[in-house]
């Protein structure tokens, strides 16, 4: 048993012609783009917009911050990096030192 088809003029028809290759006729194109601005009216866009104040800077945290959003890492940042690494490097060393 097979569903009824849709007729061109709904967004079901344009995602019909998307998945047979084919480019969407123009009022597939105008229901579809309707059906998107309906959805954008109902649920709200809960982006946050621009950088989360989150991580401090001065901190990890912070370091990777910088790089997920794309930013050059400022210097109370990376000191905070270099310091851990320090740290973490030395912590290895004495439980280097003891196993031995």
């Amino acid at each position: 048993m097979t569903r009824e088809l849709k007729p061109c003029g709904t967004a079901a028809a344009f995602r019909r012609h998307q998945l047979h290759g084919e480019p969407p006729c123009q009022p597939c194109r105008q229901a579809f783009a309707d059906y998107r601005r309906q959805l954008r009216e109902r649920v709200p866009d809960r982006r946050p917009v621009g950088r989360p104040r989150s991580a401090v800077c001065g901190t990890t945290g912070g370091y990777r911050a910088h790089l997920r959003y794309g930013e050059v890492p400022c210097f109370a940042c990376m000191d905070a990096v270099a310091a851990a690494e320090r740290d973490y490097r030395a912590r290895r060393r004495a439980q280097a030192g003891q196993g031995a």
